[in-house]
Parts: structure tokens; sequence; C-alpha cells
């Protein structure tokens, strides 16, 4: 079958069955084009059948519009799952057996705050507006009604008149985004400037609310140019659009008023709440209360933040999984070492993966090509289809009872070459996957261990006075407990990292190369700057803590805080500096800082990395009975 008939049936169904709107068919419309003109220049022809599409291709065009078109990880998911639902239609219509995209899975995405305005910026862009006229009114009521309602910029322009109930003080979204209808109530703010638009404003002859000088509805674009206008007028530095003043509408009701997320859900009109908890972000403020919690030296104790009897618990968080089945083509065997470079090289640009997951990918297939050279094949070169399971049950077998691997370390090496193998299964380099029938050892369930607040102060009084390196050594711990910094990312620190007044600290690389701004305890503020004072003395180095010969810290890290914490006498525990990152977010989650944040502060991808920190003492459990 021609793919041009098979894509014009596929918009046929779209609209006529799946009764998608006009945006989403365009949408799919053009990101198709783009994927046939590409096939077209693979192909070099300009009739294209739907069965000349495999797993490859796919896989090859999502690589060439990442590095050659330059398209973000957004854009390259949005052209994926066109495809994807192209071929699931000729699935349905039995023009195919299997969906060559189906397996591919999505890049991963940046993590990104949603940029909003704070209620006096918004109330400075209403002040662009004098009401003198009927145009003017007009403005002045879109920019409320965006803003006190959370509405999308389509919905505002199909809004009619019907739409306002003054009486039940509500507006009704009739088309919202995928047809869903919902009801807001009216801000009083809103309700007051609804009733005098309604009474003094232009009247449209299609019906809808808001209308241009020809008393025909807007458009979205009219809509762009006076949120970009106002906010020039206003002063403000933002690129201020319709949707930031939806983001704003949400970020201040969850943030300010306390708005639980399944609410906030409802009023956006979110058809799940996963795509609500985006709004659960923090500004520098919010973190810097939740820093503040953990106490001082010289005070008692945490400062423990239990929730009043019939109070939602902030710490509570919706998760949903996805779990996606695969099947693949089959295509002819290559070496194990090009299929490997291609499974890195579509790690980086299809999926997006960080560089240190790269990194590890790489380490671990090397590890395993070199073990199959050394004990199984005589051959230099290996073709992938002559590997099977017994020889990933050697190579396993090996590192645990040669290279005493364990269990976790085992866990992880087998996820790699599960990935590896699933990978090569899919894109059709092998018939069937060795790896698919080897199974992951059990890891054991560890507690997290984290130090009581006791322990550590004890930590810090173990440094000597006398010694030349004291300084160093108290800031260096705690920096470790007031920040919960990784190993890699304290090491890394450099003294630029600080802002003038020690306020905020910026991670630059973290885990995943992801950035992250931490607001610094006012009691670590007291010890950084007694010891950039002090650090003067020491030769010059960019990094803010240094070993004895100058060098980065991090190697050195381990051995200096084991030191020290061997003078403390703490033991029955499995002690490292990684401890106080566990004690940093643990003392946070005890003493009533949500999960959310927690998860901010820590750099965690998803908060579900986070919930590992709700574990609670024997003490805790004790505070919590005692509220019955």
């Amino acid at each position: 079958m021609d793919f041009e008939l098979l894509r014009n049936e596929f918009f046929n169904y779209l609209t006529i069955e799946l009764n998608r709107s006009p945006l989403t068919v365009k949408g799919y419309g053009k990101d198709l084009r783009v994927f046939i003109r590409y096939m077209q220049n693979v192909f070099q022809k300009e009739n294209l059948k739907i069965d000349d599409i495999s797993t490859e291709i796919v896989s090859e065009y999502l690589k060439f519009i990442t590095i050659e078109l330059h398209y973000q990880p957004r854009t390259v998911r949005r052209h994926l799952a066109a495809l994807k639902s192209l071929y699931n239609f000729a699935v349905l219509q039995e023009y195919i057996e299997k969906n060559p995209a189906e397996q591919i899975t999505a890049p991963k995405l940046p993590q990104r705050q949603p940029i909003y305005l704070e209620k006096n910026q918004a109330l400075d862009l209403f002040r662009t507006v004098t009401p003198d006229k009927s145009s003017a009114l007009r403005d002045l009521t879109i920019l409320k009604t965006l803003f006190y309602s959370g509405l999308r910029v389509l919905e505002l322009v199909s809004l009619k008149r019907q739409h306002i109930d003054l009486k039940e003080n509500s507006l009704n979204v009739a088309k919202g985004k995928g047809d869903k209808q919902r009801l807001i109530p009216l801000h009083p703010e809103l309700k007051k400037q609804l009733e005098l638009y309604l009474d003094k404003g232009p009247q449209c002859d299609d019906g809808y609310l808001f209308c241009n000088i020809r008393r025909k509805g807007l458009t979205t674009e009219y809509i762009r140019q006076l949120m970009a206008r106002c906010a020039s007028e206003a002063g403000l530095s933002l690129k201020v659009t319709p949707h930031i003043l939806r983001h704003s509408f949400a970020t201040i009701l969850y943030k300010n008023c306390g708005i639980d997320l399944k609410r906030l859900s409802q009023l956006l009109g979110h058809s799940s709440i996963r795509h609500t908890i985006v709004y659960a972000h923090s500004d520098i403020a919010h973190l810097r209360a939740a820093v503040e919690v953990l106490p001082s030296p010289g005070e008692t104790g945490l400062k423990l933040k239990y929730k009043l009897a019939g109070e939602i618990d902030p710490r509570l968080y919706e998760k949903e999984l996805l779990d996606t089945p695969y099947s693949s083509p089959l295509q002819n065997s290559l070496e194990l070492e090009e299929v490997t470079e291609r499974f890195l090289s579509y790690c980086e640009h299809v999926q997006n993966f960080s560089r240190s997951t790269c990194y590890n990918n790489r380490q671990t297939l090397n590890y395993f090509i070199a073990f199959l050279k050394e004990n199984i094949f005589d051959e230099k070169v290996i073709k992938i289809k002559d590997v099977n399971s017994a020889h990933l049950r050697q190579f396993l077998h090996y590192l645990h009872t040669e290279r005493k691997c364990k269990p976790v370390t085992l866990y992880t090496v087998i996820v790699r070459l599960k990935s590896f193998l699933k990978f090569a299964y899919q894109h059709g380099y092998i018939v069937k996957n060795p790896a698919e029938k080897i199974v992951n050892p059990k890891r054991p369930q560890l507690e997290v261990q984290y130090l009581k607040w006791e322990e550590v102060e004890k930590i810090f009084k173990a440094p000597d006075p006398a010694d030349y390196y004291y300084f160093r050594d108290i800031t260096l711990i705690k920096t470790m407990y007031y920040t919960g910094l990784r190993r890699d990312e304290l090491s890394s620190l450099r003294i630029e990292d600080l802002n003038e007044d020690l306020s905020t600290l910026t991670v630059i690389s973290g885990k995943g190369d992801k950035t992250r701004l931490i607001p610094i305890h006012s009691h670590l503020q007291e010890t950084l700057n007694r010891y950039l004072v002090e650090r003067k003395q020491l030769p010059a180095s960019p990094y803010l803590f240094t070993t004895k010969s100058n060098k980065v810290i991090k190697d050195a890290l381990w051995s200096i805080f084991m030191k020290h914490v061997r003078r403390t006498g703490i033991s029955g525990k499995r002690v490292s500096p990684h401890i106080m990152r566990h004690t940093f977010a643990t003392h946070l989650y005890q003493s009533g800082v949500d999960l959310k944040r927690i998860s901010l502060l820590l750099g965690h991808v998803n908060i579900n990395h986070t919930a590992m920190y709700t574990h609670t003492s024997l003490e805790h459990l004790h505070e919590a009975i005692k509220l019955l």
C-alpha cells in the first residue's frame, strides 16, 4: 500500500472517527511531511510503500532530525508519536502486522520549571490598560480572565457570552482540550470585571465573548500580541505569553494558597494529575524555607512539623507507571562491536541519555565484549547473532565469583545488557533476544542509613581546631549536611558557584548533567564566610575544596570524612560521605517538608526516587501515635 494513501486514510480516521481537532490533524500532517521528505531522500523515489519502513529506519530518522535539523527532545517525541499513531492505524486496518515504531522509546525530556508571574507582576500587567475605550475594556477583561481562570488561549477565544453564569458565579469551558467540559468558579475580581464588560463591552455578531472591530471573534495571535505589548509597557523582562498566565494561575494557587493537586487538576482541565504535578515547582525562597528547618549546632533537634487533624499531608503524590510491551522485525546480523556503537549512538541522540549514562553503558559493554573474546570466542570478530543466553550467564558467573560483585552491581549490569540486546532485537539484528529469560537478581531491601541530629553534631565537633586544615574540614562536613550534595557535585564545586552574599550555590553539572540552585542554610553561610577568609592562606585554586597537594578533593573525600567519623565512635551504621546526603533528605522529610521540594533540592529526575526518604524511625512513629 502507498504511504500517501495510508496518510490520507489516517487523517480521515483522526477527523471523523476519533473527532480530533483541526489543530491536532494539522500538527500530524506537518510532522509526517518531514518524515516523507527524509524517506524520499533515503530511497531516492517519490512513491513510498508502507512496508518500506523498519524500526532501524525510524531510529535513523530520529537521529537525523536531532543531529541535522537540531530538533529539541520535545519535538523529537512529537515526531515519534505521529509515526507511532500512523502505524498503529495501519496495524488496526491490517495493512501490516507490526508497528515498526512501537518499540522505540521517546527521548528523555530535560527538567523545566514553568515560567510564571507573581501576583504583583500580574497587577502591573493590568495597569498598562486604561479601560477608557470599549477595546481597552475588552483587553483588560482578557488579561484578568486568563489570570483568574487559568484558561488556555484557544479556550479563551472560544468563549461565548452564554458560557458566563453570573448567578452561579461560574465560567463554563464548553470545548476545552480534548473536547472536555469543565466549570470554573469566578474569582470576585473577575466577576466584577465581567459584569462591567458584559454591560459596556462590544457585542460580537457570532456570540463570542471577545470580538474585534469587525464584531468577529478574536484570533489567538491577537491575544499573544496583546500580551507582548502589555508586558513591554509593564517593564517585565520575561517573554509573557497567554500560557504564562495559566502557569501563574496554577503556581500561585498551589504555592501561595495551599490548593491540593487534585483540585488544581480539575480547575486546569487535566486528564491526569501527573500533568499537574509540574506546578508543584518551587522558587528559591520556597526552597530556602525548606532548608532552614534543619537545626543549627546548639539546637536540641529537628524542627518537627506534623500536620494538624483534618489537614491534607502535602507529601502525598500520585504516581503513574507506564509499561510498554515490545516486538520487532528481522534484519541481517552484524558484528557485535558495530551494533554496540549503534546502540550508544541511539542512547545519545534518540533517547537523550546523559553523558554519564552513555559512558556507563559503554564501559559495561566493552567489558562484556572483552570477556567474550578472552573466554568464549577465539575469533577477533564476534557476530551478535552468535551471542546466546549461556554466554550472558557465564559473564554474570564470572562477575559474581571472580570479581565478587554484589547483587546491586549485578542488577545494574543485567539491566544494561538487557537494554542493549532489546535494542538489537527490536532493530532486527538478532532473531531472538538472549537476555529475555535472564532474571534480575533480587536486591536486598536495605533501609536508608542516616544519622540522628545528635550524631551529626558529634561529627561537627570532631575536627581538631589545631589542625591546619580545620576550617576546610568543618566547612566540608557542614556543606555535606546542609546541601545534600553528591560527592562528585561537592568535589567540583567552585568558588564562582557561590553567589556574592553566600545565599545560594549553583550545581553546574549534577547527575544527568542537570543544573540546580540550592539555598544555603543561615548557619552554613557563617561557616563559609569564615572559611573563605581563612582559605586565602591556602594555595590558589578555582575549586572550593582541595587536597593538601591542591588537587580536586574527590578521591580524598572519603578518607577525610571517615577520619573524623572514627573520632566520634559512631557505630552500627554503614557510614560513608553519602550518608550525609541521606541525613539531609531524611531530616527535611521528618521536619514536614514535602517530597517535591526535597526532590528539587536533591536534583532527582523523578519524585519516586525521593520516596525512599519516607522511612521513619521508632521515635518518629511514637510522635505520630501521640496525635491520636
